[in-house]
């Protein structure tokens, strides 16, 4: 009687963590997941979680809410997912890292025709107004590195700051390479009208689960995570979206050490 119970609280507790209904959010943030002309939610993130989501048995929708939103969620309740989030020492203990997906260049964006000559950070201080989007590890680097919060701009979407700085609301924009390319075409404002004066390499990011989530769960994504690494399964994904990227942008990228890095390999 007593292995009997033994296999059936077993059974209960799997069949548990396999029902658990997750909810799953993301921002625009192309090319990591943005909602393509079909209406469709797509993006080489978009890809990997769903390949999560197929070794795991959940079948939860993938949400599409601002950045700023789905970090609330991910700090207050639990079962909650979201991607991609760059790890810092700051968001270390408030997440379970589940596995890292891709890695950024960030650059300060300029207009063409601005006057303005950057160098270092310091310089970058004297600028009277950075956009970047509100909550995001954009604006926390920012913060973290001794900028004033008066001097940053915080939106909800890439493609409000996109338009603001083209318009001169803005003095410069912090943002990825790639990401910027992307979001000036959905706008419809050629990437040429914009220069990079500053370039800085950013942590990894990762599909993240939140606190108070049944350890059974995160064991159980963070376990399909490394087994998509370990067949294969996340490089093709990755592979076949830096050559998406390069046709549809004109931008390369590489995989390396586990992630897409969004940037040519040298």
């Amino acid at each position: 009687m007593a292995i009997i119970l033994v296999v059936l609280v077993g059974f209960l507790t799997s069949s548990l963590v396999n029902a658990a209904e997750m909810s799953i959010f993301a921002p625009e943030e192309p090319p990591l997941g943005y909602t393509n002309a079909d209406g469709a939610f797509t993006g080489v993130s978009v890809d990997v979680v769903k390949a999560i989501q197929k070794r795991v048995g959940n079948t939860d929708e993938i949400q599409v809410v601002p950045w700023s939103r789905a970090y609330y969620y991910g700090l207050q309740k639990p079962n909650v997912v979201l991607f991609t989030a760059a790890r810092s020492a700051e968001r270390e203990d408030k997440f379970h890292w589940i596995t890292p997906i891709n890695q950024n260049a960030w650059a300060f964006f300029a207009n063409k025709e601005s006057s303005l000559e950057i160098n270092s950070l310091e310089d970058v201080k004297t600028v009277e107004s950075i956009g970047v989007m509100r909550g995001a590890a954009h604006e926390r680097y920012l913060l973290n590195h001794g900028f004033s919060a008066n001097i940053t701009h915080g939106v909800t979407s890439f493609q409000q700051n996109v338009k603001k700085l083209r318009t001169g609301r803005i003095d410069l924009l912090f943002y990825s390479v790639i990401g910027l390319a992307i979001s000036s075409r959905q706008v419809g404002i050629d990437f040429d009208d914009f220069r990079p004066l500053l370039i800085v390499t950013p942590p990894k990011a990762y599909i993240v689960m939140s606190k108070g989530t049944d350890l059974g769960i995160v064991k159980k994504w963070q376990e399909a995570a490394a087994a998509i690494k370990a067949d294969g399964t996340f490089t093709d994904i990755a592979k076949a979206w830096s050559q998406r990227i390069e046709l549809d942008f004109g931008l390369r990228s590489h995989v390396k050490d586990g992630v897409l890095k969004l940037w040519e390999e040298k």
